[in-house]
């Protein structure tokens, strides 16, 4: 008994190396076959160039256009009243307080105005900026569907290699949907 136990230990001993290579070379090529496949966008270039973005800045251009002259013009017209306090007190000593009270007035409802225009508008900015940012990642995981891409990266990546750079492909797939509404 002890002999056969000794044999058996022997051939374990021999083919145990050849079994451990043999698990490791399947594996690996197992590993290989299934090797992850990774693309890169570059979102800042993305912004820049999609027709949406541009699209959705010349919508709020005109939106708000009446509503900056608006602001423009009260501040020509503060501007103004600026300058007639000014002669008034080359010409005269005295202060005028009806004056001051105006300009005090104006620029309080010029403030009011300003601030409320810039949360309007930053709210809506958001808006847009959000609904783009959607429609830039549906396109983005449509092509990674397609292309069977496991991973998809957009920040801080340090290098990548234009063979998995994805961003011309985001840009055409953007570009197709704002022909149609």
């Amino acid at each position: 008994m002890g002999v056969r136990r000794d044999r058996q230990a022997g051939a374990l001993r021999r083919w145990a190396p050849w079994a451990v290579l043999l698990f490791l070379f399947t594996w690996a090529s197992v590993a290989l076959a299934q090797a992850p496949t990774v693309a890169y966008v570059d979102l800042n270039r993305v912004l820049d160039q999609a027709p949406q973005v541009a699209a959705a800045k010349a919508a709020m251009e005109v939106e708000f256009r009446d509503r900056n002259r608006q602001f423009e013009e009260d501040q020509l017209s503060l501007d103004a009243l600026k300058q007639e306090m000014s002669d008034e007190a080359i010409i005269s000593t005295a202060p005028n307080p009806d004056l001051e009270r105006r300009i005090a007035s104006m620029e309080r409802a010029i403030k009011r105005k300003r601030d409320a225009l810039s949360r309007e508008l930053d709210a809506r900015r958001q808006s847009e900026l959000a609904r783009i940012d959607a429609m830039i990642g549906e396109a983005i995981g449509e092509l990674a569907r397609e292309r069977k891409l496991d991973l998809v990266l957009t920040d801080q990546v340090v290098y990548y290699s234009p063979r998995i750079d994805l961003t011309d492909a985001v840009i055409s797939r953007l570009r197709e949907r704002s022909d149609t509404p």
